[in-house]
């Protein structure tokens, strides 16, 4: 962990954003995989998908069709309601505590 911290540190000392960025540049034109890769990560960030379905006595519930804030208030709902969620039959674990 010191490293870590040591080594941050040394790269917000030793230079700036526009001179990472000018170097990551750089690097990206000479070809360097893992510099136009950075690139194409940082200017087309891949998208990450989740689809839940919650089933309840053979209902099911598509939570991918709830928009993230109806998902806080659906979860501010149960949790005030004390709702835990269900184990799978067989399933090991325990509910966290109220």
């Amino acid at each position: 962990m010191q490293f870590e911290e040591a080594f941050n540190e040394a790269l917000l000392s030793e230079g700036g954003p526009e001179e990472a960025a000018r170097l990551l540049w750089e690097s990206a034109r000479s070809k360097e995989p893992w510099a136009i890769q950075e690139l194409t990560r940082r200017f087309a960030p891949q998208t990450q998908s989740l689809h839940l379905i919650h089933e309840v006595d053979n209902d099911k519930f598509d939570y991918s069709r709830f928009t993230d804030d109806q998902l806080r208030q659906l979860d501010a709902i149960l949790g005030q309601a004390g709702t835990e969620p269900l184990l799978p039959e067989g399933g090991n674990g325990s509910p966290k505590p109220a």
